[in-house]
């Protein structure tokens, strides 16, 4: 059950992450940096690619203890 209460917070922070640099990238000016437009553009002339990188690799993690939380066996 703590795996599963732990997996949901990391899923909820990661995600939560994801969306906040997601929806500020749509709220700035558009960018094009080294040809690459849109917001995975935006992300890289602001250098916040890493953070949005770690961000998923949080949710993801979050996932995966979630999912360790469903199935894990009861003794």
């Amino acid at each position: 059950m703590k795996k599963l209460i732990f997996g949901i917070a990391l899923l909820f922070v990661g995600a939560a992450g994801v969306i906040a640099l997601l929806a500020c990238t749509l709220l700035a000016e558009p960018v094009v940096y080294n040809g690459t437009s849109g917001w995975l553009g935006c992300l890289q002339s602001m250098g916040l690619t890493p953070a949005l990188a770690a961000f998923l690799v949080v949710a993801l993690l979050g996932l995966a203890f979630a999912l360790c939380g469903v199935f894990e066996k009861k003794k």
